[in-house]
């Protein structure tokens, strides 16, 4: 019997969520909110989620207040840790996979549209391809970073503060802290004179 109560349960949940998922609207928004405020850890205030907003492995994610999520990211952290600082914002698109490594970004970050941050590389070492898994890795991007639209942000990355990443980057290696970095792979164009 309480198995079956626990399959309700998550059956209910699933097509709660499905439901928020696709509400439109300013009510949508609201019902996003409320309910994925309730699941995250802390609790963050602030948070704006669009429709179509996927977030998997609810324990590993921790989010930090005000931060906003744009149509359509998807957070898939069923292994693996996700944590995002306060004020960050992702535009549209998003995808942020842990798959049993960590993903970490510090206050501040701006995410264009449909930017991937992977943390585990596929293994390619024998045959059948399918059967090879990943190798879980970190990524860490620290605080006021702008990343561009198409960026692929790799397990590896390491991405220091005030940075700026070029749109269609692939990040894998470090960015130090104040510069500018585009290209594939990513490297250092220049030098950022922020002013404070």
């Amino acid at each position: 019997m309480m198995r079956l109560v626990e399959t309700a349960k998550r059956e209910m949940n699933a097509w709660l969520d499905a439901a928020a998922r696709a509400m439109p609207g300013a009510i949508g928004i609201r019902l996003r909110t409320w309910l994925y405020r309730r699941r995250l850890r802390g609790g963050p205030i602030g948070l704006y989620v669009g429709a179509g907003v996927v977030f998997n492995g609810w324990s590993n994610i921790r989010i930090g207040d005000n931060v906003l999520f744009h149509r359509c990211c998807i957070l898939e952290a069923m292994t693996g840790d996700i944590i995002i600082g306060a004020r960050c914002g992702f535009n549209h698109g998003v995808w942020i996979g842990a798959d049993g490594g960590r993903i970490a970004l510090g206050t501040d970050v701006n995410v264009g549209p449909y930017v991937v941050f992977r943390a585990a590389n596929h293994r390619f070492d024998r045959i059948p391809f399918q059967e090879q898994g990943h190798e879980a890795g970190e990524i860490t991007v620290g605080n006021n970073v702008w990343i561009g639209a198409h960026v692929s942000v790799l397990s590896g990355a390491r991405i220091g503060d005030n940075c700026v990443i070029g749109a269609g980057a692939v990040v894998r290696g470090e960015i130090p802290a104040g510069t500018l970095a585009a290209g594939v792979p990513a490297t250092v164009v220049r030098n950022l004179s922020l002013v404070e």
